[in-house]
């Protein structure tokens, strides 16, 4: 009979079996078989455990008694970690006294909910805070953690990663929550960042797209690093060596992240990555650079509200930096939880695999803790559409693009590529009218471009909203065109606007979302993705989606902005969606991605359990 047992040369979980059961070992991440006496290995975990004990749940195996040992202590771990993940307050008296003693006179306290998160980071030092957007709210139990763990001698210096528009809104925070923390943004040109880098600090602030600039990778498999001339031969076989590669540019070369200017290593105590969603490609040198200065720190807070952005595939990479030995190879982790799945139209997506979902479960949870507290906002009213019809002009464009992929425009032919291309000119057509003009691709040849003009059903339609309508309202849409040509239907109309789009830069970015916040007259502010994290905009009464997004994370993380903390009002959600268009099927694609997050999160179900516990607990 094949047996199982804690190998006690290391921490390592031991299996021994027939050369029929090795596929059963193989399904397991990380699982190994050594040449010298055929045991297969895998490094010793809870997630490990959970895997094996999957894997060989219908075959007979003999589990040694240290085994089953270790696994009742983390046993006990894991109930203590799942009390914690759904507590309404900090449960230790201890932290309880110490976070309450922080508060300042007259100055910003954590609610119960915000608490319960704080010792939540506190205890376990490495997990993911994964609080609904803006309720309870994530940044101050993040920097009240920080600041009880600095009164200790630990935790700092701290490096926060987070989306650049949100940087100097950290900065405010912490000035406002842990006033005597110093605090360095990281943020300017390569010259001004690596200046940055050298002042001394409490907390550095950098952003997502600059931190891969100032830190080597974490290898990826399959991935190859680029090096400089003295990396060679030193990382095989990930070996892209180029005589012109300089030391900036190497991806595996020591940069101002991982060292000091006299050499020494760098060593940062807490790892706060912010909206660590963005780490779901795990190919990405943004995520690679994440990883490893997860992977050398004390502790590693990842916070987002979003824990997976398309399928349950985007949680590995946040899983693979909090502890890289129990969460080793991607490729498994979706072997053995994720199956392929179509949806309606036939598209594939990869899904949590049903057979196995508990056991994903037991072993995920455990990792992040997540509340959905109603109660702190109004919350969000139903879902309102708008169907404004498109102008004549606009629907005998999209009908001959649809009909007969091409379309006549004022004497122009418009004719799309292939499918793909039709389906965008689709999605322009949806929302305005379009117009050819000539451009030149990478190598000078002509080429045709096509931009967005007037007239636009959704530039009417807006206009006619926000004159029956009264107080501000976010307004979403992800085609720049577009946001142009309502712009200037508003400025028509005398409604004063702003926005916060990609390029600005924190500095602009932040000066619209205060001028925002703190302006009644300004109606609207116009977001993108660009706007879409780690910004308060709950002056707005309610958020419109000029164009339905694909994705359910920008959607959600959209309405996040007006529904979180501050806000007093329910919060409207409109949808304007051209009928008979793609708006439908996009709007559609958003609602089967929620339902694939719901299946990580299991939202519902963890406030039904809640609502019934404390029935239970007032009987």
């Amino acid at each position: 009979m094949a047996w199982a047992a804690v190998d006690p040369d290391g921490p390592y979980l031991g299996i021994g079996c027939a050369k029929s059961e090795n596929q059963l070992c193989l399904e397991i991440p990380g699982c190994n078989q050594s040449k010298k006496d055929e045991i297969w290995r895998v490094p010793l975990s809870w997630p490990a455990y959970v895997s094996f004990r999957t894997t060989w749940q219908h075959q007979p195996i003999d589990l040694h008694p240290q085994l089953l040992s270790w696994a009742a202590e983390r046993w006990a771990e894991v109930t203590e970690r799942m009390a914690m993940r759904a507590a309404m307050d900090a449960m230790d008296p201890e932290v309880l006294t110490a976070l309450v003693s922080l508060e300042l006179v007259g100055g910003p306290q954590l609610d119960p909910l915000q608490r319960a998160s704080a010792e939540w980071l506190i205890r376990w030092r490495r997990c993911i805070l994964g609080d609904y957007m803006g309720k309870p709210g994530k940044t101050p139990p993040a920097i009240r953690s920080l600041q009880l763990l600095a009164r200790s001698g630990e935790g700092l210096p701290a490096l926060v990663i987070a989306p650049n528009n949100s940087l100097i809104a950290w900065a405010r925070k912490l000035k406002t929550w842990a006033p005597e923390l110093t605090v360095q943004l990281i943020t300017g040109t390569a010259t001004a960042r690596r200046t940055a880098l050298l002042a001394d600090a409490d907390v550095y602030l950098i952003g997502w797209e600059n931190a891969r600039l100032h830190t080597r990778l974490a290898a990826y498999q399959g991935q190859r690093f680029v090096c400089c001339p003295d990396e060679d031969g030193v990382h095989p076989p990930f070996k892209g060596v180029d005589p012109k590669i300089t030391v900036n540019r190497c991806e595996v070369h020591p940069k101002e992240l991982n060292t000091h200017p006299d050499g020494r290593a760098r060593r940062w105590a807490t790892v706060i990555a912010d909206e660590c969603h963005r780490m779901k490609d795990p190919k990405s040198k943004q995520s690679r650079a994440v990883q490893w200065l997860a992977h050398h720190a004390e502790n590693f807070w990842a916070l987002t509200g979003t824990l997976t952005a398309d399928t349950v595939g985007d949680l590995w990479p946040v899983l693979h930096a909090i502890d890289p030995k129990a969460w080793p190879a991607r490729s498994r982790y979706l072997d053995l939880w994720a199956v392929l799945a179509n949806d309606w139209y036939g598209r594939e997506y990869l899904d949590l695999r049903p057979e196995n979902a508990a056991a994903f479960h037991d072993a995920v949870d455990p990792c992040f803790r997540r509340v959905i507290a109603e109660g702190i906002t109004p919350g969000r009213g139903e879902p309102e559409f708008i169907y404004p019809e498109l102008v004549p002009a606009q629907a005998r464009a999209y009908r001959e693009i649809q009909r007969d992929m091409l379309a006549d425009l004022d004497g122009q032919t418009l004719v799309p590529d292939n499918d793909g291309v039709k389906f965008n000119r689709l999605v322009q057509l949806a929302s305005s009218m379009v117009e050819l003009a000539d451009g030149e691709d990478k190598y000078g040849f002509t080429r045709q471009d096509v931009r967005l003009k007037l007239p636009s059903n959704k530039a009417e339609a807006l206009v006619d909203f926000l004159g029956d309508q009264e107080g501000q309202w976010i307004v979403s849409c992800y085609a720049p065109d577009l946001m142009d040509l309502c712009a200037r239907k508003l400025d028509e109309a005398k409604i004063v606007h702003t926005r916060i789009v990609g390029g600005m830069g924190p500095v602009r970015a932040d000066e619209a979302a205060q001028l925002f916040q703190n302006s009644p007259e300004v109606r609207v502010i116009f977001v993108n993705s660009a706007g879409a994290e780690s910004i308060d905009l709950y002056a707005a009464c309610g958020v419109i989606f000029l164009q339905p997004y694909p994705s359910h994370i920008m959607t959600t993380q959209i309405i996040g902005r007006a529904d979180r903390r501050g806000q007093t009002r329910l919060v409207r959600v409109v949808y304007m969606i051209s009928p008979g268009t793609v708006d439908s099927r996009l709007f559609e694609l958003s609602c089967e991605k929620d339902e694939r997050h719901q299946s990580v999160t299991r939202d519902a179900e963890m406030m039904r359990w809640m609502i019934t516990e404390g029935e239970l607990a007032g009987t």
